[in-house]
């Protein structure tokens, strides 16, 4: 028999809520990304079998595919699953890694306003990841 969280008397904190939303905003912005890019073939009308048909086919379609985790990582952590936490945690180290690329890529090409992003996204990422891996979190979703 499963107990809910009010039968164990945890409350879900606001903290994780908002992390989740979040992740749910990123995921929808990756769909769309992600349309985006499958659907600029025929905003370019490339050739089939092109030079840039294939990749971005590849970056629309992952994309999407990511989009979805992202989404499953988004209900598990409302419904304060262990592996959600764990999921949500790797996903902000990768994303740190990623920013700090961009921050010192100069923004990949944007100037001030990409290296801006850049810092903007591993100080949250950074603020996600010491939240998740708190004790008194860890022990909401029930690892100690």
């Amino acid at each position: 028999m499963d107990l809910t969280m009010e039968d164990q008397g945890l409350d879900r904190p606001v903290g994780v809520i908002v992390i989740a939303v979040l992740v749910f905003i990123s995921a929808l912005i990756g769909i769309f990304a992600g349309l985006r890019e499958i659907g600029l073939l025929g905003m370019l009308e490339l050739r089939p079998g092109g030079p840039f048909v294939l990749p971005v086919v590849f970056i629309g379609s992952t994309s999407l595919v990511l989009s979805l985790i992202l989404i499953g990582v988004g209900v598990g952590l409302i419904l304060l699953k262990g592996w959600a936490r764990t999921g949500a945690v790797t996903i902000a180290a990768v994303r740190m890694f990623t920013d700090f690329v961009f921050f010192f890529t100069g923004g990949m090409g944007i100037g001030n306003i990409g290296i801006l992003a850049g810092a903007l996204g591993m100080i949250l990422n950074l603020a996600v990841m010491i939240y998740l891996l708190r004790a008194s979190t860890k022990e909401v979703f029930g690892k100690e």
